[in-house]
């Protein structure tokens, strides 16, 4: 039999994200999520993972929104935007 991966995007986000996807993850709707590790709910979701070990979770590519987790200087403005 296949299997369907429901993915859900934006893990750390923040903290109503994080909680939504935990929610879907335990009645069932989702397998899967990914994790936005600058952004301020992200310390939150790892616990949450941690605790849910059966989730699976992916990175998410985030280039767009949040502070870098790098330097990268030529990718980014004075303000580190």
């Amino acid at each position: 039999m296949k299997k369907v991966i429901i993915n859900a995007d934006d893990f750390g986000y923040s903290s109503a994200v994080n909680l939504g996807i935990i929610k879907a993850y335990k009645e069932g709707i989702l397998t899967s999520t990914t994790l936005m590790a600058n952004m301020p709910g992200c310390d939150e979701a790892i616990r949450l993972a941690k605790e849910n070990p059966d989730l699976g979770v992916g990175g998410h590519l985030v280039l767009t929104c949040g502070k870098p987790l790098t330097k990268g200087e030529s990718l980014i403005d004075g303000n580190g935007d």
